[in-house]
């Protein structure tokens, strides 16, 4: 989950919390550790001071639609990840 979370942050420039929501609506179960939690706060940090939240606020302005299908693609990625890992346990 954390890495989907870190694509998410990254990919889509969710905050870390909205990320993590976001995962944990499609698998409850979701608990990152508190160590992945402390670097996925860093992450996001250092995401900012990057400015990738400001390019993604800048191409997100034309419209709901746009992050309504980007958050569908999302959610397609996080189920075929889950998938995958649950093949593999």
């Amino acid at each position: 989950a954390t890495v989907v979370i870190a694509y998410l942050m990254k990919k889509h420039g969710m905050r870390f919390s909205r990320a993590l929501e976001h995962v944990k609506r499609r698998r409850p179960q979701v608990s990152p550790n508190p160590g992945f939690v402390l670097q996925l706060q860093h992450f996001e940090k250092s995401l900012r001071s990057r400015s990738y939240f400001g390019h993604f606020l800048q191409s997100s302005k034309s419209g709901k639609e746009d992050e309504k299908t980007r958050l569908d693609r999302s959610s397609l990625l996080c189920q075929s990840i889950f998938s995958w890992f649950n093949k593999r346990q």
